[in-house]
């Protein structure tokens, strides 16, 4: 008998339209179509099937269905968990998730004032791309920011959340200029960060962050909560004034829009110009769950990393690594010389986390794949960005991944895990904090450096 959360969805579409493998849906959605289908419509969404074990992503089913149809369906239901799974296959607008925990109106009034600055410089930053990848266009594209709004409210004594998520419209002659698929959107979101830290905007750019950016990552559906989250918000139109939910507004929302062009656009941001950037490993989308094969050719039994992380070092912190070249650790009057200015940025960064003084650093880098990061832990429990408040026992801390220039808040709590596999493999929780200053960086290779 199926599930109570998928009966629904199985009486309002074809039998065949439903999965519970992304494998299987992608497979689907590849397949010849009768000439009655568009092709190119046909794409997966994913929809929250319940609330699992654990503060990560809840399990997913998964919908293969043409925009207008999946919406029709998504709206005759009252409990609300879907999302757009956003892949490489067709072209995009620039989204943007925007989030930050707040104590009091006037850091909710802080937050909200650095999402308009945002939003403001991402119109600039696109339109600046635009003349760049069609010089020859008699005229500029009509940009427009869609504000979508999550934000919750402090509740007794829980912290309050700052949450949005932004999709920059972009239209020229009536169709929309897109983005080649979620790699190229996250190249602009990350020149749109640097471009506020160069503008002395650092708390605007912290808002952003910059690892949604993965292939087939679910984003979620205007209108739709978080089922693992019991104080989740309905995502809703930003001064939307209250009316109700129509398929016009969440067609008009979609990151990857309905109307598409017979060929994937040219790069916003050729990769060349990209090189000199620092590098964006986005965390995990959904995957194609395959089995890694060992060195002797046999399967590998057991959690093996390689299918759920780009970089084990950062998000699977607990499993065991075969090519760690250096471990450092010690205290603020042990640090190397090539690292104190990284740490001094680093601790700034705890401070305002509300991780207090830091008590302890520890430096590690891996030669496959290549990873260096420095750890900064405080001493005290901190509020977590990703469970929205304080923790009860365990201290957060600020990583910095030294090779892309990048620095997150994490925590090694427990329930700030997030699930990625039903082999129970995970991928630790983390808050973007930005770009790291270049100046901060060692400004040789860590290996001339002694690290």
């Amino acid at each position: 008998m199926p599930s109570p959360a998928v009966r629904p969805w199985q009486q309002a579409l074809r039998p065949d339209a439903i999965f519970f493998r992304l494998s299987e849906a992608l497979d689907s959605c590849a397949a010849a179509v009768s000439p009655q289908e568009d092709q190119q419509q046909r794409r997966v969404w994913a929809v929250d099937l319940a609330c699992g074990r654990s503060t990560g992503p809840a399990p997913k089913f998964f919908v293969v269905a043409t925009p207008a149809v999946f919406v029709d369906a998504y709206l005759a239901f009252s409990d609300r968990h879907a999302y757009e799974v956003v892949d490489s296959t067709r072209g995009c607008f620039l989204y943007l998730d925007l989030e930050q925990n707040f104590r009091s109106a006037a850091e909710l009034a802080q937050a909200q004032e650095a999402g308009r600055r945002v939003a403001d410089t991402a119109a600039v930053v696109l339109a600046e791309l635009a003349a760049l990848r069609d010089p020859e266009a008699p005229s500029p594209p009509l940009i427009d920011v869609l504000a979508l709004d999550a934000t919750r409210p402090i509740e007794a004594e829980l912290a309050g959340k700052y949450s949005a998520h932004l999709v920059c419209r972009m239209w020229r002659d009536g169709a929309p200029w897109l983005l080649r698929g979620p790699a190229d959107a996250g190249a602009v979101a990350r020149r749109l960060s640097e471009r506020l830290i160069e503008e002395g905007h650092t708390h605007a750019a912290a808002l952003i962050d910059l690892a949604v950016y993965g292939d087939r990552r679910p984003f979620r559906l205007l209108g739709s909560t978080k089922l693992t989250d019991a104080r989740s918000r309905p995502l809703q139109l930003l001064d939307g004034g209250g009316a109700p939910l129509s398929a016009a507004d969440v067609l008009a929302s979609l990151v990857a829009p309905a109307i598409q062009p017979p060929t994937l656009p040219p790069a916003a941001i050729p990769s060349a110009a990209q090189s000199s950037w620092p590098r964006m490993r986005p965390a995990p989308a959904l995957t194609r769950h395959t089995k890694a094969p060992r060195r002797d050719g046999a399967v590998a039994h057991g959690r093996w990393w390689p299918r759920h992380t780009e970089m084990p070092l950062l998000d699977t912190p607990r499993l065991p690594h075969r090519t760690i070249a250096r471990r450092l650790a010690g205290t603020a009057q042990e640090v190397p010389e090539p690292l104190q200015a990284l740490y001094g940025w680093a601790t700034e960064q705890l401070a305002r986390c509300s991780g207090g003084a830091a008590m302890s650093w520890r430096y590690e880098r891996a030669s496959s794949p290549e990873e260096a990061l420095l750890h900064i832990t405080g001493d005290a429990n901190g509020v977590c960005a990703h469970i929205g408040r304080e923790h009860t026992s365990w201290h957060v801390m600020v990583s910095v991944d030294i090779l892309n220039g990048l620095a997150w808040q994490r925590c090694w709590d427990h329930r700030c895990v997030r699930v990625v596999a039903a082999d129970g493999a995970y991928v630790k929780a983390k808050h973007a904090l930005g770009a790291v200053p270049e100046e901060c960086l060692p400004s040789r290779s860590l290996v001339e450096l002694g690290l």
